[in-house]
């Protein structure tokens, strides 16, 4: 097995490889299958643990697994007694960014790493389903290609899974949402973090998933686009 980190984009965010290798007891010239995992944490931070021991489960199971660490200002910034005029790395669509330049580079690389180019899967918790949704949703768009500087092909999803995904991330009662975060700095730091200081209702729509998906999942659809998004409470 590879094991190694590659720092994605200008933000900060990171990716881990868990990459398996082909072994002439199972079968030589094996490609393996990839799950890309997108962990929570209401975009103030990546929570270890929807990282590396969702990234062994699957290892376990035959994937090649990389865990996407999105940029985040990270959960001690959220202290209260920070300056939060200053536009966050989590504001939308920062991380979207982050991970579809993750797909676009396991896909670039995936004929070297002995990987399945027509099953890389994309599977997001909690805030990283939000975020997993938009690639989903945005792929296809003219202005995530402009962002991304890469074709759009080279970091469509095959297939993906929102585990416990959270289709309202702004603008949103958190009575039951996020408990730990109730103690840092007021009620609004998960707009904060995911919308940064511009959030206007157009960009609130573009991160509440569950306002923008059924249409362009139709449209999609129509046009012939091949995934699936499989839902896990």
């Amino acid at each position: 097995m590879k094991c190694f980190k590659k720092n994605i984009g200008e933000n900060g965010a990171e990716a881990t490889f868990y990459l398996q290798e082909p072994n002439k007891e199972i079968d030589i010239n094996r490609k393996s299958p990839v799950m890309i995992v997108v962990p929570g944490g209401a975009y103030m931070w990546t929570s270890w643990r929807e990282e590396e021991p969702i990234a062994l489960e699957f290892l376990g199971k035959g994937f090649s697994c990389i865990v996407a660490q999105y940029a985040t200002e990270g959960l001690s910034f959220y202290d209260g007694k920070h300056d939060y005029s200053k536009e966050p790395v989590s504001a939308f669509p920062n991380p979207l960014v982050d991970l579809a330049k993750i797909v676009a580079y396991v896909r670039e690389n995936a004929e070297k790493w002995d990987l399945d180019c027509n099953s890389i899967n994309v599977i997001g918790f909690s805030a990283g389903g939000n975020l997993t949704a938009q690639l989903g949703v945005y792929w296809n768009t003219d202005w995530l290609e402009k962002l991304v500087e890469k074709p759009r092909k080279e970091y469509q999803p095959n297939s993906i899974c929102l585990s416990y995904g959270a289709p309202h991330m702004a603008k949103t009662p958190e009575k039951d949402r996020y408990r730990q975060t109730k103690k840092m700095g007021g009620p609004n730091m998960i707009d904060y973090a995911t919308l940064g200081n511009d959030q206007s209702e157009e960009r609130v729509r573009l991160v509440n998933m569950v306002d923008t998906v059924s249409s362009i999942v139709y449209h999609q659809l129509l046009s012939g686009t091949q995934w699936k998004i499989l839902m896990f409470q």
